[in-house]
């Protein structure tokens, strides 16, 4: 419930006017405080990260902390763990200015509880004298609550990427913020993590339960408004791993693209991206055509967009890089690639003319080192290979660390009578020369692929291969137009295909968007998590039998 009494709050300024004007904005912006997260009002004495660290610190759970109008500068990390309102007197008014001295730190910590509430609202965050691009994120936010909501906000072309990191297991809404990104930086604006879901590390946990579609279980970002300042490329709004449940509308972008999230690939231990749900945004690109949307594991929606000046053939693109020798697979802890013997995989072990899984072993009579098989007088029939995998058992590559890996495979997409032609691969490139020797696999569903949806918990540091029976449950993409002509998905890699993983056209039966605008932003708490049940063992949806 929304209070509706006047909170009187002094500040200390140069002029009556700008006392005048910047009360009555915070006068304003409190009675949008929920009344049971207004315990008391503490005012910092200035915007001096000191007054502030200290007025934080005398705060208890509920209070409202107060920074002045102000401009300053910051070299160490605010640590927040109560559950409070921290207030600045609006955007363009209170200024921090990030000049951490402390690489990989963040200019503001902030550790959550299940069953409180926390908010930030009011503050501009620009770049200091800093030079040096930090990784770690400036604003971090971890933990349990249900409850958390960062607001009406600025966020202006920092040397600390991504602007937020979101790690354990909290779920909130990010709202009426501003972001512009620039030249200086590689990452995006978001990083999401669900790495401590229902208490279990690595997303395994988020992996073990079922999506709450149109529910709260999730971080959203609405009525935003992100703006790219470079001219002459796309920059990124965000990533995913571990499991990360993220929704994204209504927002308003600009020469922005969104990569959806990472797959179970390439951060070692981590889980790929769990789920998405993108809808109700607008999208302009005046810049080098690029695809807006690059998905690498799990599920979604993706309804109600509308964009211009995107790329129509690769508007929203969907890769599972497991299906193309990713170079890093046999890194700790052993994901392996879905080379069809990767006991992480549902595998065809039984196809083929002999029963064991191998449908075809053959020479190679040319490649020359191209991502081109040769075999003479093969006869086969054009693409009966189509979403198999193929491996040089002969060959192996170098990567970038002195690593040679002797699995060389990737999946075939596309074959005439006597070539076979691989998927180029997102970093390696499968090739074979005159002698080497092949063989011909079939994967059925690979793990954490796009489509992949509940199924067993897996845990420990670094677990055997094992079928975790996933579900298969595809990304729903309708109602959405690039450039006023209909956008869809497309598969990149030839065993991400449409009315398996993916489909188009067509809403996500039974789905209804979560309540618009938020809840928190309309004052009402979150309710706690609740964890459904995982699905029961099965073999999951048989994918890509031909």
């Amino acid at each position: 419930m929304v209070g509706t009494t006047s909170i009187p709050i002094r500040i200390a300024s140069a002029g009556s006017r700008i006392r005048y004007f910047v009360e009555a904005l915070l006068a304003i912006i409190l009675l949008t405080i929920p009344s049971w997260t207004r315990a008391g009002v503490k005012t910092a004495a200035s915007t001096g990260f000191n007054d502030v660290a200290a007025t934080v610190s005398s705060a208890k759970d509920g209070d409202t902390v107060v920074l002045p109008a102000g401009t300053t500068s910051w070299t160490s990390t605010l640590t927040i763990k109560k559950a409070i309102t921290l207030l600045g007197a609006g955007v363009g008014q209170t200024i921090i200015k990030d000049d951490l001295l402390t690489k990989n730190a963040h200019l503001i910590s902030i550790t959550t509880s299940a069953g409180k509430c926390y908010r930030l609202t009011g503050l501009e965050f620009q770049p200091g004298t800093r030079t040096t691009v930090f990784t770690s994120g400036m604003i971090s936010v971890t933990g349990n609550s249900t409850s958390f909501r960062i607001d009406n906000c600025k966020f202006d072309i920092l040397n600390n990427v991504p602007y937020f990191y979101f790690a354990g297991a909290v779920c909130g809404v990010v709202d009426h913020c501003t972001f512009i990104r620039g030249a200086s930086q590689g990452g995006g604006c978001f990083k999401f993590y669900h790495d401590a879901w229902d208490k279990k590390k690595w997303g395994d946990g988020s992996w073990a339960n079922p999506v709450d579609w149109g529910g709260p279980n999730a971080i959203y970002i609405e009525d935003c408004t992100f703006t790219n300042v470079l001219t002459s490329a796309t920059r990124g709004i965000s990533d995913a791993h571990g499991g990360a449940r993220w929704v994204f509308r209504h927002n308003t972008c600009t020469n922005i693209k969104v990569e959806v999230n990472h797959g179970t690939e390439s951060t070692g231990r981590m889980r790929g991206g769990r789920s998405v749900e993108i809808y109700d945004n607008t999208f302009t690109c005046t810049l080098p055509v690029s695809n807006l949307f690059n998905q690498r594991s799990g599920t979604g929606v993706c309804f109600n967009n509308i964009s211009t000046g995107y790329s129509h053939t690769a508007w929203y693109t969907a890769t599972n890089y497991r299906d193309d020798g990713y170079y890093s697979f046999n890194r700790y802890p052993g994901w392996q690639g879905a080379n069809g013997l990767s006991g992480w995989d549902i595998n065809d072990t039984t196809g083929g003319p002999n029963h064991d899984g191998v449908y075809l072993t053959g020479t190679a009579s040319g490649g020359s080192g191209t991502g081109i098989l040769n075999v003479s007088g093969a006869n086969w029939t054009p693409n009966q290979w189509k979403s198999y995998v193929v491996r040089n058992t002969d060959a192996g590559y170098t990567d970038g660390n002195g690593v040679t890996w002797s699995d060389y495979f990737a999946t075939i997409a596309s074959n005439t009578t006597d070539t076979i032609t691989v998927d180029a691969g997102a970093f390696k490139i499968l090739s074979f020369n005159p002698g080497d020797h092949f063989e011909i696999r079939k994967v059925i569903q690979a793990l954490d692929t796009i489509g992949a949806s509940t199924g067993d918990l897996l845990s420990g540091g670094k677990p055997s291969p094992t079928n975790l029976h996933q579900t298969m449950e595809p990304i729903y993409c309708w109602n959405n137009t690039v450039d006023g002509v209909p956008a869809t998905v497309i598969g990149t890699t030839s065993n991400v295909v449409e009315g398996v993983n993916y489909i188009n056209g067509t809403a996500k039966p039974g789905y209804t968007p979560y309540v618009y605008p938020h809840p928190l932003v309309t004052g009402v708490p979150s309710p706690p998590k609740t964890l459904k049940p995982a699905a029961p063992k099965s073999q999951g949806r048989r994918q890509n039998v031909r």
